[in-house]
C-alpha cells in the first residue's frame, strides 16, 4: 500500500472514535510488518485532530533557484575580461554569490583556469621579433658560404640589474581557457638601485663580463675602454681567435 491509503485508513479510525494506540493496535493486525510505525499514527492523528483532515502532503517551497543564470555567468565573463587577475573571493564580492558559485560559473561554465605567468627576459613587440628574424636569416647566409662564420662572431648585450622585490607566481596568476596562449610576463617593481651589466659571448660561450663603475656615464671613451678589455680576454681565452681572422662583432 502506498503511504496515503495508511493515512486514509488512520483517518477512517480516528473518526470512528478510536485514540493513537487503539488505531496503532487494530492496524497492525491487519498489515502486520507492513504497519506504519506508532510514531507516524500518533503524527497524523494530531494532524487530524488540529482540523486538517487532508491526508495529502502538505505544499512544500521548490528548491531555491540556481544563481549560475546566463546573466550571471555573462558578469563574471565581464569582469574576468576587465582583469584577469582577479581572485574567486573578489569575483563573489561583486558579483553577490557564494565562492562556490563563482568557482562552478568559472570552471564549468566558462571553462576558464588560472594559471602563473612564464618569466621571459623582456616584453619584445612584433617590429622587434621580425628584426630578429631579419637578422638571424642574414647569419644564416652568410654562414653558407663560410663554415666557420659562427666561430668568429662575438655578441654583446648589456641591461640594467635591479635590487628590487619580485612580484611572486601566485600575483601573477590569470584565468585562461584551455585553448589561450600561456601567459608571459618581464620582470617589474624595479628599485633606484642598479648597475649597467655589459655581456661578450660566442659559440663557446662567456668571454667577459663587465659591470659599469657607480657615477659613471656612458660615453664613447667608456666602449672604447670596454672593447680594450675584452680585446684583452680574447687573447687571454680564446687564443688564436685574433690572430686568424677578424671577428665579427653584433651588439644585441
Amino acid at each position: 500500500m502506498e503511504a496515503v491509503e495508511y493515512r486514509s485508513v488512520i483517518k477512517f479510525l480516528y473518526l470512528k472514535g478510536q485514540n493513537s494506540t487503539e488505531i496503532h493496535q487494530e492496524m497492525v493486525q491487519v498489515y502486520a510488518e507492513k504497519c506504519p510505525n506508532y510514531s507516524t499514527v500518533t503524527h497524523w492523528v494530531r494532524k487530524f485532530k488540529s482540523g486538517c483532515l487532508s491526508v495529502m502532503d502538505e505544499h512544500r517551497e521548490c528548491r531555491p533557484p540556481s544563481v549560475v543564470t546566463e546573466k550571471n555567468v555573462s558578469t563574471v565573463e565581464k569582469l574576468i575580461m576587465q582583469d584577469r587577475r582577479s581572485t574567486v573571493k573578489q569575483l563573489a564580492f561583486e558579483t553577490k554569490n557564494s565562492i562556490g558559485s563563482v568557482e562552478t560559473i568559472l570552471h564549468d561554465h566558462l571553462n576558464l583556469n588560472k594559471v602563473s605567468a612564464r618569466w621571459v627576459p623582456r616584453l619584445v613587440i612584433t617590429d622587434q621579433k621580425q628584426e630578429r628574424v631579419n637578422c638571424c636569416k642574414h647569419l644564416l647566409r652568410q654562414e653558407a658560404n663560410d663554415t666557420f662564420f659562427f666561430r668568429r662572431i662575438v655578441t654583446m648585450d648589456e641591461t640594467w640589474i635591479y635590487q628590487f622585490d619580485p612580484e611572486p607566481k601566485s600575483a601573477s596568476m590569470q584565468w585562461i581557457r584551455p585553448s589561450s596562449p600561456p601567459t608571459k610576463k618581464a620582470k617589474v617593481k624595479q628599485s633606484s638601485g642598479k648597475v649597467m651589466l655589459s655581456c661578450f659571448w660566442d659559440c663557446d660561450g662567456t668571454i667577459r663580463t663587465d659591470y659599469m663603475e657607480k657615477g659613471k656615464t656612458v660615453t664613447g671613451i667608456y666602449y672604447s675602454g670596454l672593447l680594450k678589455r675584452l680585446r684583452s680576454e680574447l687573447a687571454r681565452r680564446r687564443r688564436g681567435k685574433l690572430e686568424a681572422e677578424s671577428c665579427f662583432w653584433r651588439f644585441a
